[in-house]
């Protein structure tokens, strides 16, 4: 679905240049006696590397639908980590690149959303909160308050 570029907000995800992007930062800019703009910082899904891009006010974007399943995760072997679906019980295997820092929050059947376009994993949303034990921790210092 095409949208115009003023419509652009932080989380949505866009088709531009051929790619899936994520857009990270949205602000809209008006200098002197030019035309409104709307400046953008872009995550792109597949490589993960991030770009700005300026689109003019008129300048209309396709927006891209996600589809999200819940998803379980099993296990961790071989730097990949395996998720079953909850409801068809499909089990997938996701590389470390594609989860980045949620794997350090992801606990032996810890529930997260999976995001697919077209059938391949795009990415990860984790749950707001996660229980943790803290294992270690650096001695405190005296008088350190």
């Amino acid at each position: 679905m095409l949208i115009p570029a003023t419509q652009l907000r932080v989380g949505m995800t866009v088709e531009h240049n051929k790619d899936l992007w994520r857009v990270m930062n949205v602000v809209h800019v008006t200098p002197g006696n030019w035309r409104g703009m709307v400046q953008t910082k872009l995550r792109n899904l597949r490589s993960g590397t991030q770009t700005e891009n300026r689109f003019r006010s008129e300048d209309k974007v396709e927006r891209v639908t996600l589809e999200q399943h819940d998803m379980e995760f099993l296990y961790e072997s071989d730097a990949q980590y395996h998720f079953m679906n909850t409801e068809t019980y499909d089990q997938i295997a996701l590389e470390v690149d594609l989860l980045g820092d949620a794997v350090s929050y992801l606990t032996p059947n810890s529930r997260i959303q999976v995001e697919f376009h077209d059938g391949k994993p795009m990415g990860v949303n984790l749950p707001k909160t996660v229980d943790l034990k803290v294992v270690e921790t650096a001695p405190g210092l005296k008088s350190a308050t």
